[in-house]
């Protein structure tokens, strides 16, 4: 095994430590296409004691939209089977629901 290490600024905010991690992914993934062409199989990733706590923020965006699309479509399809297959009504519903949800994101990022 060998390691090597690199440093970066001080970091304060949030923001500057997700930013930090995805720098440093990056910067591993350019020196593992380097190494790949040399020795194959090495494997390179970027640590540090507080990555672990700022991995989330790198995939909250795509997790949310999977998530609200998923039970989206879930409400969906069971208000689709549940009224007799009248695909206006489903829409309808749909629609009101996506509202709903819209409206409480709107809120939350008006109360902060």
């Amino acid at each position: 095994d060998s390691y090597f290490m690199s440093y970066h600024t001080t970091v304060v905010k949030s923001r500057d430590f997700y930013e930090a991690l995805e720098w440093a992914r990056k910067i591993t993934d350019d020196i593992q296409a380097m190494l790949d062409v040399q020795a194959p199989g090495v494997e390179i990733f970027p640590y540090s004691v507080f990555y672990v706590y700022y991995e989330q923020y790198l995939t909250i965006w795509g997790d949310t939209l999977l998530s609200l699309g998923l039970s989206l479509a879930a409400v969906f399809v069971v208000t689709f089977l549940v009224t007799g297959l009248d695909i206006v009504f489903s829409a309808i519903v749909l629609l009101m629901v996506f509202l709903i949800v819209l409206n409480m994101g709107g809120f939350m990022w008006l109360w902060n």
